[in-house]
């Protein structure tokens, strides 16, 4: 297995002068250690009272074995077998004791496109605090040889074939341990299989490439992230899944565009607006033609202004665009001419009140119907 080095090494930025230090000068700090055996390997006191007392004392000793390597590295990669004969250990305990420490978090593992395991030791105060840790393991989850009983593993083989498609896409940078990890965090947080990660992956970097803004690294994994949880909360799951998604979201910021264009708005449309035009589709059921009807009667060229066209057709039960049509369009007079006016009376109130309101409290409103 790799191990993860943590915080090794602090760099300065500056400028690089050749046997001089001056303030401009990068500095690469680190602790020379002679002799490893000699060194100290630090042990956080929540381990040692959240989890020690009801754990297994092999897995002690592994947790501890790999703590180690995590704050000094090694020189050589490890594996299972290496550490079992180093512990004097079989190899089922040092697999069973990785299961039973990503089970309560206390660490955590993602294999790269090469087949390597990088292994993550969580700092578990931090993680208490975050209210994110499992600090109570229930006993009958551990048999009488000590083994922890898990559900039945990811396949590791479609996760690894997610990394080399993933790794394809971006080039021959290798993917960060950050990557590797977020990645991961898609498929044992949200519920996405592999393949439908790799379509997230794709459609993401395609869409911050539109974007013509640099983002970092840490930026594109958040946004990345964004898209994760976003179709978490859509019930997305397999690639098959996404796929539909993703043309959803096209042929919803096509219209986005439409309606813009039509109430002859040029910018590009806010969140806000966004979420009232998504409450047409998905919150009133309405289809294109009661939103080209509603559109056609604004006098106003305003979403807002719409929208409380489409709020009262929904409180009135109006279901297609023939329902709408069949009703009869009050008209007001005009003072000046005693022609009636252009203006839906109604309308013209509503939009008048909607004015003296936030756009967040117009879309709870419509969230509420």
């Amino acid at each position: 297995m790799c191990y993860n080095n943590i915080s090794k090494t602090k760099i300065i930025k500056g400028e690089k002068r050749k046997g001089v230090l001056t303030m401009s000068t990068s500095l690469k700090f680190q602790y020379d250690i002679k002799i490893e055996d000699l060194g100290v390997t630090t042990i956080e006191n929540s381990f040692i009272s959240l989890y020690m007392p009801q754990m297994p004392g092999n897995y002690v000793k592994i947790y501890l074995f790999g703590l180690r390597a995590c704050q000094y590295g090694q020189p050589e990669a490890l594996n299972n077998a290496v550490i079992a004969e180093t512990l004097g250990l079989a190899e089922s305990d040092i697999d069973a004791a990785w299961q039973y420490f990503k089970r309560i978090g206390i660490v955590d593992f993602v294999y790269d496109q090469d087949g390597c395991a990088w292994v993550s030791y969580h700092q578990i105060a931090a993680k208490v605090l975050d209210g994110k840790m499992d600090t109570q393991t229930p006993a009958d989850e551990i048999d009488a040889s000590g083994k922890f009983d898990t559900p039945e593993d990811i396949d590791e083989k479609r996760v690894a074939n997610m990394y080399k498609k993933i790794q394809n896409m971006i080039g021959s940078k290798p993917l960060s341990k950050s990557a590797l990890f977020t990645f991961r965090r898609f498929i044992t947080e949200y519920g996405l299989e592999p393949e439908a990660v790799c379509i997230l992956v794709e459609h993401g970097l395609n869409s911050i490439e539109k974007k013509n803004v640099d983002f970092t690294v840490s930026q594109s994994l958040s946004y990345l992230e964004a898209i994760a949880k976003g179709w978490q909360d859509k019930g997305v799951v397999t690639y098959e899944d996404a796929e539909a998604e993703i043309q959803k979201s096209r042929e919803r910021n096509r219209i986005y565009r439409d309606i813009l264009r039509y109430l002859g708005l040029n910018r590009n449309i806010m969140v806000p607006e966004k979420e009232m035009i998504d409450a047409w589709f998905d919150a009133f059921g309405f289809d294109m033609d009661v939103i080209r009807e509603a559109l056609s009667r604004a006098t106003s060229p305003s979403i807002k202004y719409v929208n409380a066209i489409l709020v009262r057709w929904h409180d009135k039960g109006y279901k297609t665009a023939e329902d709408i049509k069949k009703e009869q369009k009050p008209r007001a007079q005009n003072k000046k001419t005693g022609q009636p006016s252009k203006e839906d009376p109604w309308l013209s109130e509503q939009f008048d009140a909607l004015e003296n309101e936030t756009m967040a409290e117009m879309i709870e409103k419509s969230k509420q119907i």
